[in-house]
Formats: C-alpha cells, structure tokens, sequence
C-alpha cells in the first residue's frame, strides 16, 4: 500500500515539474518577444535621433561650405579635400540607411551636388566624380521624379564635357553617367525624352561598346535596348553615319563564342531594327552576321535573330535581297524555326517569311519553290493552328499582292490541298486583322 501511494506521489511530482517547465519555457518566449520588441523600439529612436543629427550636422557643413563657395572661382586644396571628406560621409551612409541617404541627397544637397557636375570652371573633375559617384548610389534607389530630371540635365551636360579627359578617364566617368541614366529612364520612362539623339551621350555609347570590355559592352547595350523600350527613337547620329553597326560588326567577330554577350547584342538589334527609318538600318555585313548566329546558338537566341531578319527585309533593297537568299544559313534557318516546339520561334519564322513573300517577285518564287514549305502553310490554315494561323495567312496574303494570278495560279496547280483553304476561310471566325486577310485571300481564289 504504501508502494502504491510513492508511486502516486512521485506522479503528482513529475506533472508538476512538467507544468513548471512549461510555464517558465512560456515566461521565457514572453520575455524574449518584450526584449525584441523593447530593442526595435531603441533602435527607431535611434534612428529618429541620428536624422536630426545629422539634419544638424549636414545644415551646418552645407552652410559652411555654400558661404565659403558663394564667390569662389578656383578652389584651393584644402576646400577641395574639406568637399571630398564631405561627400565621402554621405557615400558611406547609404551602406547603413538607405532611406537616410535619399532623404539627405534629396532635401539636403541637391544643389551642392548639381553646381559640382555642371560648374567645369569652378569644380575639377577628381570633385565631379565624387559628386557623380553619389548621384550613380542614388539611381539605384527610389528617387523624386522631379530631383532624377535634375539629375539627368546635369549628367547630359557632363556627357558633353569629359572629352577633354584622357580616354580611360573618359570611360571612367561614362560607366557611371550610361548606368545613372539607364537607372533613372527604368524608374520613369518619361525622362527618356531628355537625352534622345543627344549626340554627347550616342558618342559615349560608342566610346564604352569600343572599349571591348565586356563590362562596358553589356552597359552600352543594356543602355541602348532601355531607351528605345522607353522612347522608340534615337541613336540616329552614330546609326546614319554607320559607326554603331562597325562596333556592333566589330564586337560580334570579338566575342562570336562568348554566348552572353552574343545574346545582349542581338536583343539590342532587334530593338534597333523595329525603329521607322528610310534607310537600312543594320546593312548586309551585320546582318549576315546575325544568320551565323541564328544557326550557331539554341533557339533561346534564335527568336531575337528571326526579330532582326523579318524587320531588316522590311527596308532591304533588291541587290540586299538577292545576297540574303543566296546564304546557306537561311534555309537552316527556316528548318529549325518552322518544326520548333517553341511556337515563338515558329510564328517569328512565319515573320520572316511574310516579308520575304513582300519583298519582292524573286523573293517570292524563291518561297514557292520549295514544296514542303507551302505545303506546310496550307496546314497551318486548314487546321486553324493557334498562335501562327495570322502569320500563314500573311504569307499567302503577300504572296497574292505581288502577283495574283501568277502565284495563286501556280498554287492552285501545284498544290491540290489548297482548295481547302477556300472552305477554311469561309467557316472560320476571327478577329478583324485575321478577316481582313481572309477576305483578301477569298477574293484572290474566287477570281
């Protein structure tokens, strides 16, 4: 019996025990919780001091400074260093405090820093990087719309100035400017307005792509691909008088198996040749160029090329068309495109196809020529394959305006699956674009 009763005792104990442990394990979580959020509440006022501080500190300094440079007109060196150490505090802040940073730059020294970069006289250009370093930090970050366009002015005007450096100065200076831009159209495309065809900043491009640093060549085309996205034009200078389609030429044969940057350079192309112009923009070398590509890489990189060649056909003369349609890589080209999985790749291929159908009545023949491929348009329309059913109806749709009884003619005897087409296009529902295609092809095979 009394075995018994110790053995119950012994029970109640652990239980108690147990409830003991979990009570502290609850006062212990509770306690830590009160100290984290005790530690936050420290480290906002923290914070909160260290802006008035700072406000303080930075108003005083400014003020020191704008006194003592109100009616300078060369600086001595100790003015110099006394700017240099000022603006190397600022730089430093925004390792810790971002918010701090942009508040400083915004409310504080704006001024300062705009009278460093456009005043040439005044300011040597060792104070103007620092100034520029700080402004590069704050592209980075989320900025006032109105303090970037003061910021923009000032580096264009800057742009136009650094030619009297050294060239790996020049570059120096240009890494900073061409990402701060870029930087600053990203967050507001609206200010892409500022800088398109500025002749400064389309030197600078080139300056930095034959440089042949694969660091400033991924710069210059990351730059060149934003502003068009934003703006659609510019670069109309260094494109008219040929000079960046001799760099691109020039970087393309330089890194030909360095995929990554082969990869940039023809993304930046096929932005380039979506511009409205008179002339052929990329000329024949490049664009030979962009077939070896085409046929080299993966299809990751094919669909920009096919981008760059369906655009470039657009505006190729009949010497530029004849030479196309001679490469060997075109028909390796239109075999990898037209049985891609990828139905990207398949409708840029039918891109392709519908301004070479356009073009001209050599580049026309040369499509009907080859059997399997009207065959496989005629396909594509009777089966109503989705994603590049428009595209095939272009490619007849073309076909047709160059030559309509010729071509349709020749179809209609070659081809005996093409009557189909006709039944196809009657039943089928569509979207305006699609139906006026339609209406054009019936109209073509009723005649």
């Amino acid at each position: 019996m009394n075995l018994e009763n110790s053995a119950n005792d012994d029970k109640d104990q652990l239980l108690t025990l147990k409830a003991l442990r979990i009570q502290y394990q609850a006062e212990k979580n509770r306690n830590l919780r009160l100290k984290e959020i005790e530690e936050k509440r420290n480290k906002i006022e923290q914070i909160s001091l260290f802006q008035n501080k700072a406000n303080i500190e930075l108003t005083q300094k400014l003020e020191a400074l704008y006194k003592e440079l109100s009616y300078v007109e060369k600086l001595r060196s100790s003015q110099n260093r006394e700017i240099k150490q000022f603006l190397s505090e600022i730089r430093k802040i925004s390792l810790s405090d971002q918010k701090l940073f942009i508040w400083i730059v915004e409310s504080t020294i704006l001024s300062l820093l705009l009278r460093l970069i456009i005043e040439t006289k005044t300011f040597p250009f060792d104070l103007k990087h620092e100034a520029l370093w700080i402004i590069a930090i704050t592209s980075n970050l989320k900025v006032n719309p109105d303090k970037a366009y003061q910021f923009m002015k000032a580096l264009i005007i800057l742009a136009g100035d650094i030619y009297q450096l050294t060239k790996s100065n020049q570059i120096f200076f240009l890494q900073k400017i061409i990402a701060s831009i870029t930087n600053f159209i990203i967050e507001k495309n609206d200010l892409v307005s500022l800088i398109q065809n500025d002749r400064a900043l389309q030197r600078a491009v080139l300056v930095l792509i034959e440089d042949h640093d694969v660091k400033n060549v991924t710069l210059s085309l990351w730059f060149i691909r934003i502003t068009l996205k934003a703006g659609k034009i510019g670069f109309e200078e260094i494109l008219s008088d040929g000079s960046l389609q001799h760099a691109f030429i020039n970087t393309l044969k330089k890194y030909a198996n360095e995929k990554d940057i082969v990869t940039e350079l023809v993304w930046t192309l096929a932005h380039l040749s979506q511009i409205p112009c008179e002339y052929e923009i990329l000329g024949n070398e490049l664009i030979f160029l962009v077939m070896q590509v085409a046929v080299h890489y993966d299809e990751g990189i094919l669909i920009p090329c096919l981008t760059v060649l369906g655009n470039s056909l657009t505006a190729m003369g009949s010497e530029g068309v004849l030479l196309f349609l001679q490469r060997t890589e075109l028909n390796d080209i239109l075999k990898i495109g037209l049985v891609s999985n990828n139905f990207v790749v398949k409708r840029e291929t039918l891109f392709l196809l519908s301004n070479l159908a356009a073009n001209s009545e050599v580049s026309a023949e040369f499509i009907l020529q080859k059997k399997d491929l009207v065959e496989f348009l005629i396909q594509i329309i009777i089966n109503n394959e989705p994603y590049v059913y428009k595209e095939a109806l272009y490619i007849l749709s073309n076909l047709a305006s160059i030559s309509e009884s010729k071509y349709l003619g020749y179809m209609k005897e070659n081809f005996p699956e093409i009557s189909k087409i006709y039944d196809s296009l009657v039943n089928h529902q569509s979207a305006e674009e699609i139906q006026m295609l339609q209406e054009k092809l019936l109209s073509a095979f009723s005649s």
